[in-house]
């Protein structure tokens, strides 16, 4: 005999949470697919190369007066260029980008939640007068208020401002997790800002799974871009998972998801 199946209903807030995590891991896969084709794009023109006789390799290239011109390089120098790139180099940018994603999944969750509760803002997060009368409504100069929280914690080092929001949000993310993203994310932090070179300040953020030494190079290749992009999907997939429990049917989380998307998402949260 057919029995019945019990559908149980989803959260009132499962579509939006659910959508930022499914396009946050729809952006890491592009990112990922991209990087695979580039890396084979390359292994190809590498051996196109150097199927002819030719010395030289045609290239194009633009000037400071941003006119582009033909010119050739020698077939050796766009090699080791290639082998650069495939070895490292693509995965370095790719990397950079998709720390860049996931944390701004983690911003729009943080978004949302401290225009729910904005008791939450820190109390040194303040409006001039003029930016108040520049807002032009209460809800306009709240959400001034939210993204300078959100980028104050973006400045944060990686362990506080993971902390920040898992205090913030009420959640608890493992700490394996938390210590690898740590990592990754101070990984990132090498290449923006001191050309990938480990110093004391990588190596104080990363802590006990910094790879490497002060003066040394960090290690970004296709091993580690890999795990990096699972380590970022699962602490995205972990949040929506624990954010949806803590705070599915939640009226307050919902009314602020619909006053953030009534404002102007062009003013982007951005941290360099």
């Amino acid at each position: 005999m057919p029995t019945d199946t019990i559908t149980t209903p989803k959260p009132k807030n499962y579509g939006f949470l659910k959508g930022y995590r499914s396009r946050a891991i729809a952006e890491l896969n592009k990112h990922y697919v991209l990087t695979s084709l580039s890396v084979r794009s390359l292994q190809s023109l590498k051996e196109e190369i150097y199927s002819t006789k030719r010395r030289t390799v045609p290239i194009e290239t633009v000037t400071r007066h941003g006119e582009t011109i033909s010119t050739t390089k020698r077939r050796a120098k766009i090699k080791t260029l290639i082998d650069s790139a495939i070895k490292t180099d693509l995965y370095r940018n790719a990397l950079i980008g998709s720390v860049a994603l996931t944390e701004d999944f983690i911003s729009n969750y943080l978004r949302v939640f401290l225009t729910a509760y904005p008791l939450k803002i820190s109390k040194d997060k303040k409006l001039g007068v003029a930016e108040i009368v520049s807002a032009g409504d209460i809800a306009s100069a709240l959400d001034k208020l939210v993204k300078l929280e959100i980028l104050s914690a973006l400045y944060k080092t990686p362990k506080e401002y993971l902390t920040y929001f898992q205090d913030i949000f009420s959640v608890q993310l493992s700490k394996e997790i938390v210590d690898a993203y740590t990592e990754i994310k101070a990984s990132r932090d090498l290449l923006i800002h001191n050309s990938g070179q480990i110093n004391e300040v990588y190596v104080e953020k990363a802590g006990h799974l910094a790879r490497g030494k002060s003066g040394e190079l960090i290690a970004i290749d296709k091993g580690y871009f890999d795990n990096s992009v699972t380590v970022m999907k699962e602490l995205i997939h972990s949040t929506f998972e624990k954010a949806l429990v803590k705070h599915g049917n939640s009226d307050e989380i919902s009314e602020a998801n619909n006053s953030f998307q009534r404002t102007d998402k062009s003013d982007a949260i951005v941290v360099r």
